[in-house]
């Protein structure tokens, strides 16, 4: 039983290994086919994306490889994917919590509330951006607080 098991796993491997190195290949193939199906058309237009051609399949088989082994292996989890996780759920409470009507905000009618929503988030941005400058990068630097396309709190001379 271990015996066949381990003839098992070899071929699976082997296969493996031949449709990653032919993988490219295959999906030249693919693209030039004349059957219309919604899976062929999808990597159609991935393969026109990724810039067609040779340089566009070999975009297309990196791409497939990675999606299958991080559905098999999964996401490696790292600190920085744990922080950019509390970055991006910290701005979105932002926007619910202080975006929100008990804010005051999108109260009025409804052009004039979407556009005062839009300004909000364009502030959470402005925000963040700021805190990016400052605290990401490693080097001592001095990072323009405000600009005439940047600012805080309200207008600030440019």
């Amino acid at each position: 039983m271990l015996r066949i098991l381990t003839i098992l796993i070899a071929l699976v491997a082997i296969t493996i290994g031949i449709l990653h190195q032919r993988l490219p290949a295959i999906i030249d193939k693919l693209v030039t086919l004349e059957r219309d199906s919604t899976g062929l058309e999808r990597l159609r237009i991935g393969h026109a994306l990724a810039g067609g051609g040779t340089a566009g399949s070999e975009a297309m088989a990196d791409a497939i490889k990675t999606t299958l082994l991080s559905k098999i292996f999964g996401v490696r989890a790292t600190s920085s994917r744990e922080a950019w996780r509390r970055l991006t759920h910290t701005m979105k409470d932002a926007e619910q919590q202080y975006l929100s009507p008990s804010w005051g905000f999108g109260l009025g009618p409804a052009d004039f509330a979407a556009n005062e929503v839009a300004e909000g988030l364009l502030y959470v941005s402005h925000v963040t951006k700021l805190a990016l400058d400052v605290y990401l990068e490693k080097a001592p630097r001095f990072v323009r607080l405000v600009s005439p396309s940047q600012k805080l709190l309200g207008d600030n001379p440019g």
